[in-house]
């Protein structure tokens, strides 16, 4: 209501709206405000992505007249001259209105007014997946998934994207980093019946620039380490989501039978 009354001065939507939430900063954007898109790394994201979205006004919203109170206009509220800033409740949870605008407004100005899907955001997003908190959090993969399979994969494409895997893959230092990027790329074969690779290429791509890449280290892998392989490789041989040649060539690559 309020962007289509173009009064939002400053929107802030979690990177898990998807393409609702890229619409919104558009239209913020248009009508001269400034919006925000709110990645998994920023401190605020936990709030924004529980009210579902948060906006400062630049003026009230317009609403109908309210009943008479029978109390003569002098005593009644003059809704003109109240700003208005206010999260979007996505859950029963929610700051008070009034405490909101301040700590977003400040924080806002060191943040980066992102482009929606960028290469830079992507490979901050995979880097992210390794720190410790969102190896504790067992929300941050399915957060990463749903920013992949709405934001990323149509905006980027699957050579970029994986790619983008491919390279955080090599450099990450944790073998839980390591797995979580595995997990990811698994749930977007698994999660809604395989609809995020089924466009043509993507599938392709993952193969070439992923899964194959990635054989050198998981060669090297112990007995321990590799369990987690051989078992997504297994999942993907009995669901059948890769072409028999597609998981020769995975096997091959990870040595595995």
């Amino acid at each position: 209501e309020a962007v289509a009354q173009a009064s939002v001065a400053v929107l802030f939507v979690p990177i898990t709206c998807g393409h609702g939430g890229e619409t919104a900063v558009r239209g913020v954007a248009m009508c001269g405000g400034r919006g925000y898109i709110v990645g998994t790394a920023h401190e605020l994201f936990e709030d924004v992505d529980d009210w579902g979205a948060a906006a400062i006004l630049h003026s009230p919203l317009k609403v109908g007249d309210p009943p008479e109170s029978g109390e003569p206009p002098e005593k009644r509220p003059r809704t003109a001259d109240v700003f208005l800033a206010a999260a979007v409740p996505k859950a029963s949870a929610m700051m008070p209105p009034a405490q909101a605008p301040i700590e977003l407004v400040e924080l806002a100005a060191e943040d980066q007014e992102l482009r929606p899907g960028t290469d830079k955001e992507l490979r901050r997003d995979l880097k992210v997946l390794g720190q410790v908190a969102s190896l504790e959090d067992k929300g941050s993969i399915p957060r990463a998934v749903a920013a992949l399979r709405e934001r990323y994969l149509p905006l980027l494409g699957a050579h970029a994207v994986f790619e983008a895997f491919s390279d955080t893959f090599s450099r990450a230092k944790l073998v839980a980093h390591r797995k979580a990027l595995l997990y990811a790329v698994h749930d977007l074969f698994m999660g809604k019946r395989g609809a995020a690779m089924k466009p043509k290429g993507r599938r392709k791509d993952c193969v070439d620039r992923f899964l194959v890449r990635i054989g050198q280290f998981i060669r090297s892998f112990s007995s321990q380490q590799r369990e987690a392989y051989v078992k997504v490789l297994l999942d993907w041989q009995s669901c059948k989501v890769l072409l028999p040649t597609e998981l020769e060539r995975v096997k091959d690559a990870w040595d595995m039978d």
